[in-house]
C-alpha cells in the first residue's frame, strides 16, 4: 500500500491541481486511519480467557534479574535477541544513506523493496509455525538467523549502477518472519505460563530500545567515518559497519547453542 500510493503521489499532482493536492493528503490519511480503526473489529470476537495462578513477582527489574539467573535457557534466549538487535540497529542509518546518498534510489524503490520483504514474511511466517509444531524451535532460529545474516553480502555487492543486488537482501529479510515466529514460540516454551509477561517484555521492548541505541550510535560513527574516510574512499564507512553489523547478526545464533530442549 505505500508503494501504491506513493506512485499515485507522484502524478497526482497533474491531476488534482494545486489546491488539491493538499485534498489528496487529507484523503489519504483518512484512509489509513479508518484502516487501522477497521483492526479492531476482528478483535471484538475475541473473547477474554480467565487469569490463573496470577501472582505479584515484584518490580519488573528484579523478576528479569531472577528469570536470568534461575532459568538459563530463557537467558540466553534473551541474550541472543538483545545482542541481534543491536547489530541491525547499528545500520539504520547506514542503510538509508546508503540507499539515499550512494545509490540514489527514490523512495518509491524503497518501499517496493520493502513490500517485497514483508509480502514474504507472510507464506515463511506459516512456515516457521509449521517447523515449530513439528521440529521444535531453536534449530529453526539458528538457521534462520543465519541465513537472514546473509543479506549483509548483498548490501556489499550493491554498488552505484548495481543497486539491484538489494532486491536479494530484502528478499533475504523476508526470513524474518520464519524467524520472528521460531524465536518467541522458543523463549514462551521456557518461560512459565504465568511468568512469561517479563521475558516477553525483555525480549520485545528491551531490545527495541537497544536497537535505537545502536540506531543513534550507527549514525554517529557513520559522520566520523565519513569525515575521515569519505574523501578518499566514499563506500569505506558504510561497509566498516555492514561488516560489523553483519558479524553481530551472524554470531546471534550462537547465544543458543547452551539452550536445551525443555522436557
Amino acid at each position: 500500500m505505500p508503494a501504491v500510493v506513493t506512485l499515485l503521489r507522484q502524478h497526482w499532482g497533474e491531476w488534482l491541481g494545486g489546491s488539491g493536492v493538499t485534498g489528496g493528503y487529507l484523503v489519504i490519511f483518512l484512509i489509513g486511519n479508518a484502516l487501522q480503526l477497521v483492526t479492531i473489529v476482528p478483535l471484538l470476537r475475541v473473547h477474554d480467557l480467565p487469569i490463573d495462578d496470577w501472582r505479584d513477582g515484584g518490580p519488573a527489574w528484579r523478576e528479569l534479574v531472577t528469570t536470568c539467573r534461575t532459568q538459563p535457557n530463557l537467558r540466553w534466549i534473551i541474550l541472543s535477541a538483545w545482542w541481534l538487535a543491536f547489530a541491525q540497529g547499528l545500520t539504520q542509518a547506514p542503510f538509508f544513506r546508503y540507499q539515499v546518498n550512494v545509490l540514489h534510489q527514490p523512495i518509491e524503490t524503497y518501499l517496493l523493496l520493502s513490500g517485497l520483504m514483508y509480502g514474504l514474511q507472510i507464506p515463511l511466517s506459516t512456515l516457521g509455525g509449521w517447523l515449530s509444531d513439528h521440529s521444535g524451535d531453536r534449530g529453526p532460529t539458528m538457521f534462520g538467523l543465519l541465513l537472514v545474516s546473509l543479506a549483509m553480502l548483498f548490501w556489499f555487492l550493491a554498488r552505484p549502477g548495481q543497486s539491484a543486488w538489494l532486491i536479494g537482501a530484502y528478499a533475504t529479510w523476508g526470513l524474518f518472519g520464519l524467524v520472528n515466529v521460531c524465536q518467541r514460540n522458543l523463549l514462551l516454551r521456557h518461560a512459565r505460563h504465568v511468568e512469561n509477561a517479563t521475558p516477553l517484555a525483555a525480549l520485545e521492548q528491551i531490545s527495541g530500545l537497544l536497537a535505537g541505541v545502536a540506531g543513534l550510535t550507527g549514525g554517529w560513527l557513520l559522520d566520523q567515518l565519513l569525515a575521515r574516510l569519505g574523501t578518499s574512499s566514499p563506500l569505506m564507512p558504510y561497509f566498516i559497519l555492514f561488516g560489523i553489523s553483519w558479524f553481530g547478526r551472524a554470531t546471534a545464533p550462537l547465544w543458543l547453542l547452551p539452550v536445551r530442549r525443555q522436557e
